[in-house]
């Protein structure tokens, strides 16, 4: 408030003021989070938290004290990601050890913890993203993967960060389809320069080809991600034959 009613006057003294009273906000807060602790870090722990308090060092803690300590909702720690996967599995244990007790009161527990262990997921993988869509953008990962958010993280924060196995947003078809535009348009070009260069083979020819495999291999991915699954674009062609005779034979044009 104090600072609120600085910021209305002018001159030197009122901004060293505002400055000092500032700083002293900023002390009383790092003071109130425990240890190794920060309001940034509290409010990632928890989706809900994330979403519907502001986003400032005051709003934070405030919410800290008068709601999330008494519910269970204060863990302030800031996290790496070899934490939140152990985390997450100390998480799964316990529940699994509530799922053979039964009763009103482990049923409780049980929701509370799964309540947990979604939030430690949820604040792992970026905005806009969620574990099911990061599993269906790769048939790979579709497919091999353990369909739970514990292994999808896993695999993610293991595997995938690095490796270009990282896209976790979700799609609608439309996005899909100019995804697809984008890939092939990218490959076509690739494509081109290399006829275009002389005979002979480089390190430069080696890096291409390299980066087509790997553009159609996320083609086809975004392709079959789309497909329902047991499905493929080669049986829904052969499944009509106006189709078949019509449309091109190509993954594109079967998907569009």
């Amino acid at each position: 408030e104090e600072i609120e009613e600085l910021d209305n006057e002018d001159g030197d003294k009122a901004e060293k003021e505002k400055q000092d009273l500032e700083e002293l906000a900023e002390e009383l807060i790092e003071e109130t989070f425990p240890p190794e602790c920060s309001w940034e870090c509290y409010m990632a722990n928890y989706k809900w938290i994330n979403k519907h308090v502001e986003h400032t060092e005051e709003e934070a803690l405030k919410y800290y004290i008068k709601h999330g300590k008494k519910n269970g909702r204060d863990d302030c720690t800031c996290k790496d990601d070899a934490t939140i996967i152990e985390e997450v599995e100390e998480v799964e244990k316990e529940i699994e050890e509530l799922d053979s007790q039964g009763g009103a009161e482990a049923e409780k527990e049980k929701e509370d913890l799964e309540a947990v262990a979604e939030d430690l997921i949820e604040t792992t993988f970026p905005p806009g993203c969620s574990w099911e869509c990061y599993m269906t953008n790769y048939k790979f990962i579709d497919k091999h993967i353990e369909h739970t958010e514990e292994a999808a993280l896993k695999y993610y924060l293991e595997k995938g960060l690095g490796n270009g196995k990282d896209d976790c947003t979700c799609r609608d078809d439309k996005e899909i389809f100019e995804k697809i535009d984008q890939v092939a348009e990218e490959i076509e070009e690739l494509e081109t320069k290399g006829k275009g260069k002389h005979k002979g083979k480089g390190k430069g020819d080696d890096k291409a080809e390299k980066k087509i495999k790997d553009l159609e291999e996320l083609e086809e991915e975004l392709i079959e991600t789309t497909f329902p699954p047991e499905c493929s674009w080669e049986c829904y062609l052969s499944n009509y034959k106006f189709i078949n005779k019509k449309v091109e034979h190509t993954e594109e044009a079967a998907l569009k």
